[in-house]
């Protein structure tokens, strides 16, 4: 087969980088001239739908400027009238909310934006025009995530001191048992997620007419893949006891439980409880806002979720307690195979 273009190893990795390249001028050129080192001209531009003179046009200015020809070529057309004191506009906007300088949203659209910069600069920009600089920045359009608010519980090294306490103790005696313990929600009203559906059409999930939820408590210790749960119906301090009584039969020792800060565990009831089994339970509360100490029991709930009514409707308590405990046993065996594995 006759090619056009002959790469050694070394120019055949510096253009194969280029690859990667946010400019997508500089990905084509890059595309174009792998393609022109393995496949003959016409058969590149036949693939490509272009004519045989572009190739034979980057060919040539890459035999005179090798990689140098990736670079930004001078183009005919009007100058651009961006100036770098736009892109310090710019950065200066996506750093703040709309709403900080009167507008009645939340949101930078690349309209929005344009407006902004016509009223502090004087100059008319496209919508286009601006999305390139946003992306010519690394910004992108996506989904936020939340996160919790700053931690202000002034018992927070206190608190976390106990945890660390509590896991040296773990590891030095074998009948002690480190646990982390939360409880989560689960609606009629189903999970909705993300799902395969033809172009131009979206997916509809039918929904109860009233929601009605369960409620679950779980217990995951790490060391060995072990979750023990309990489904109710109430979310009380008495199905809070009556779990606290399941996991001492489930265990010998003394077990230390990492939970969160809910007022349902923290009753006079829970309290006296907890003295009265002192010798076989620790309960040790995370500071305020800050699940990331309770996260392996969170994973464990953001996975079960997901399998027990994501993209799927209940229209009947029964049922979805039913779906509950079937998805929550399938995690308890997987939590104990994956571990054991």
């Amino acid at each position: 087969m006759k090619t056009i273009v002959h790469l050694n190893a070394n120019e055949r990795k510096e253009i194969q980088a280029n690859l990667r390249h946010h400019d997508g001028r500089r990905v084509l050129h890059a595309v174009i001239l792998l393609l022109l080192s393995t496949f003959e001209p016409k058969f590149v531009a036949c693939l490509l739908n272009c004519s045989l003179s572009n190739l034979y046009k980057r060919v040539n200015r890459y035999a005179c400027d090798g990689v140098k020809s990736f670079g930004h070529q001078s183009r005919s057309g009007r100058p651009s009238e961006w100036e770098p004191k736009h892109d310090n506009c710019l950065k200066n906007l996506l750093d703040q909310s709309p709403r900080k300088l009167g507008y009645a949203t939340g949101l930078w659209t690349c309209g929005l934006l344009s407006k902004a910069l016509l009223k502090l600069t004087g100059w008319t920009f496209s919508k286009e025009s601006v999305r390139k600089r946003v992306h010519f920045f690394n910004y992108r359009w996506k989904r936020p995530k939340q996160s919790p608010a700053s931690c202000d519980d002034s018992l927070k090294e206190e608190k976390l001191a106990r945890i660390e306490a509590a896991k040296l103790l773990v590891e030095q005696h074998p009948d002690h048992h480190l646990l982390y313990v939360d409880g989560a929600d689960f609606n009629l009203l189903n999970v909705i997620r993300s799902s395969w559906s033809l172009k131009g059409r979206q997916s509809e999930y039918p929904t109860p007419g009233k929601n009605k939820k369960i409620f679950a408590l779980g217990a995951y210790e790490p060391s060995c893949g072990r979750f023990l749960f309990k489904v109710s119906y109430r979310k009380r301090s008495l199905e809070f006891l009556e779990f606290l009584k399941q996991l001492l039969r489930q265990y010998t020792g003394k077990l230390h439980l990492i939970l969160d800060n809910v007022n349902t565990q923290k009753t006079p009831g829970v309290k006296r409880f907890v003295k009265e089994n002192k010798d076989r339970l620790d309960l040790l509360f995370i500071p305020s806002y800050s699940p990331q100490h309770n996260q392996p029991i969170e994973r464990v709930w953001g996975t079960c979720r997901a399998w027990i009514n994501g993209n799927e409707s209940c229209f009947d308590i029964s049922e979805l307690r039913r779906k509950t405990m079937s998805g929550l046993r399938r995690q308890q065996n997987l939590l104990r195979m994956a571990k054991a594995s």
